[in-house]
């Protein structure tokens, strides 16, 4: 036998041996978590968890899907953890409530954001391996979550100063540990989410068309359109994403109506004159996502992957039909629309969506209240336990006794406490489950005339149909020329626009009173004011445009008269020309930034739509326009 020989025989030898393993000898990872009512689920993690979104989220999915199984959530997260830290509170944090699940989302910190060292990997695997063993010797099955991403743009662009090495890579050791995390997972047979890719995925997909991107504006905690994907891949991977419900109506084979529904019961059904009604009776309700987390909702087609809510009706006369639920009328259809289906789960103007967007703000309001409160205390836990541990290294450390004293002091009561914000937490889950049972619904589709929308239109017109218009304002010499622009309606019920002259003045802001009839002048240097608002704390806030202009966002007291500039640049570069302005629900302001006159040099490559946060930061919310112009924002704030 030769040399050559002998290598293919060893190595054949070496990769027929562990084939030779029959399948009983390989786990299958978890397919499916299966929960009943009554079962406890653990949220474990750093301070992504802390942050109470992507768990708040699954929650909500779990109030609004299984209405009737009651899951006692946990969230177990704490900020700036690691591995050994939750081995530090397990047995009280994580074991006590005898989970049958517990997701581990670690990782972040543990790999202290610099490029992949091997000791520190040896610390992370060693922990990471003995916290799997303590939730198994639990009960529990572990569900391994890769740790998410670390958006080395956003690092970037942000103001905080890190090692561009570190900047670099740090992403990808990210990506070793989680592919640790899914070989450990397929090994022992437990549950794994993949959380690293959607986020990383989406977020490249995005740059495409908008480089500055990002849904984890820190680099490292994700924000709610982030925390969103993040709930959406856990369902997913924990196999429960599934559609919502299907109403399907046909005509029997004596022309009679047939019903043929998915996730709920239909009765009383029969034609009417000019339509059919019927009752529905759902066994869940929509999956509504707050609006601050709509755009990654938007992006993975959320609505419609996991939650859709289809209607079909066949055999109806051709034309357009209204739809009301309960009275009130959520749409208008093509029969032909109705005949290929049409999806509820995104309609808020639906009974059954405004029901489940009742649960998703008590949710809210119970992560943002007890949970995080309880979060807290378990922070000042983490913080007594890493003391102690370098006190035990450094016994005659005088400085470090005390520290470790101090500490213990604010733990102290602190199982209380818990016990405390666990109660004021189940108090809301209990008006939750209250609230949160599907209820029988009327739908009637009635069939319009072509005109009817024109006649809605008519009749619901903000504008009284004995309206009249009259002259507040007319420009005089010298100043013969110009634009009025931006009227905004104040608290006390006058009315401010803002007059844009053509040349070299400023401009002024008018004040009509409506009680006396009267316009005086407000300022007569607006700084080029164009759209105008007035937020919720009655002050007036203006758009300021180019050509000798403040190329700003301002604001102005009423009363003083005082102006203050709240942003004039974006990434350090002063605005083009700011036209138009708008408020959401939160009172941050959306504001276009065109450019269509000014001899200013332009600072920024291309108009863009900004908004600014009640922290005064600016953030580009779009750049896709050519000249954007008057913005508004709908109801529910989605668009």
């Amino acid at each position: 036998m030769t040399a050559g020989t002998l290598a293919v025989g060893m190595l054949a030898s070496t990769l027929v041996t562990p084939l030779a393993a029959t399948a009983a000898d390989f786990k299958a990872p978890l397919a499916k978590a299966e929960l009943a009512d009554g079962d406890s689920f653990v949220f474990l993690g750093d301070s992504i968890t802390h942050q109470c979104l992507y768990t708040q989220y699954v929650e909500d999915f779990f109030y609004t899907r299984f209405p009737t199984m009651r899951v006692k959530f946990h969230n177990a997260g704490v900020g700036g953890a690691k591995a050994w830290d939750a081995l530090q509170r397990f047995d009280r944090d994580v074991a006590s409530y005898k989970p049958k699940y517990v997701t581990v989302l670690l990782g972040m910190n543990d790999g202290r954001y610099q490029p992949f060292d091997q000791a520190t990997w040896e610390t992370y695997h060693r922990d990471m391996t003995e916290l799997v063993g303590r939730i198994v010797d639990s009960g529990a099955t572990p569900i391994l979550m890769t740790p998410t991403m670390f958006d080395a743009r956003a690092a970037r662009m942000s103001d905080r100063p890190r090692s561009p090495e570190s900047v670099a890579l740090y992403n990808s050791v990210l990506a070793y540990y989680g592919n640790w995390l899914r070989d450990v997972a397929q090994r022992e047979g437990h549950g794994f989410v993949d959380m690293y890719s959607p986020l990383n995925n989406l977020t490249l997909l995005e740059r495409k068309t908008n480089p500055d991107f990002t849904m984890i504006r820190d680099a490292v905690h994700p924000d709610p359109p982030g925390q969103i994907v993040m709930a959406y891949a856990l369902i997913e991977d924990i196999g429960l994403r599934s559609p919502l419900s299907a109403i399907r109506i046909v005509p029997g084979p004596k022309g009679e109506l047939v019903a043929r529904p998915a996730g709920g019961e239909v009765s009383e059904l029969k034609r009417t004159d000019d339509g059919l009604e019927f009752t529905w009776l759902a066994e869940a309700l929509p999956f509504v996502v707050p609006d601050d987390a709509l755009p990654g909702a938007k992006m993975l087609h959320m609505g419609h992957r996991m939650s859709r809510e289809a209607v079909e009706i066949h055999g109806l006369p051709a034309g357009r039909y209204e739809l009301s639920i309960d009275g009130a009328v959520v749409g208008t259809y093509d029969s032909q629309a109705l005949a290929r289906h049409i999806e509820l789960q995104d309609n808020d103007l639906t009974p059954q969506h405004q029901q489940a967007k009742q649960v998703a703000t008590l949710n809210q309001q119970r992560n943002a209240g007890p949970v995080r409160s309880m979060r807290g205390e378990w922070s000042k836990f983490q913080q007594f336990a890493r003391l102690e541990d370098q006190a035990k290294s450094a016994p005659d450390n005088e400085g470090l006794k005390k520290q470790v004293e101090e500490a213990r002091q604010r733990i102290d009561g602190m199982d209380q406490r818990v016990a405390e914000f666990e109660a004021a937490a189940k108090e809301i889950e209990d008006q939750i489950f209250a609230i949160n049972q599907p209820k029988p619904r009327k739908y009637v589709l009635r069939r319009v005339a072509g005109n009817a929308n024109a006649a809605r239109a008519k009749a619901n017109s903000i504008v009284p149909a004995n309206a009249r218009l009259e002259k507040l304002f007319t420009r005089t010499a010298p100043i013969t020329g110009g634009l009025t622009e931006g009227p905004a309606v104040a608290p006390d019920g006058s009315i401010y626009f803002s007059d844009i002259p053509f040349g070299e003045d400023r401009g002024m802001i008018l004040r009509f009173d409506p009680r006396t009839k009267q316009t005086t002048v407000f300022t007569d240097d607006s700084h080029k004011s164009n759209g105008l608002i007035f937020n919720a704390a009655g002050e007036l806030w203006a758009c300021e445009g180019a050509n000798i202009g403040g190329r700003a966002i301002s604001k102005w007291n009423t009363k003083t008269g005082q102006r203050t500039v709240v942003a004039d640049s974006y990434k350090g570069k002063r605005f083009n020309s700011p036209n138009d302005l708008c408020l959401d629900a939160k009172g941050r302001v959306y504001f276009t930034d065109p450019r269509y006159v000014g001899d200013e040099p332009r600072e920024l490559e291309h108009r863009a739509v900004y908004r600014i946060d009640a922290d005064g930061s600016v953030h580009e919310v779009t750049h896709d326009i050519s000249k954007p112009n008057g913005i508004a924002i709908s109801p529910d704030g989605s668009t």
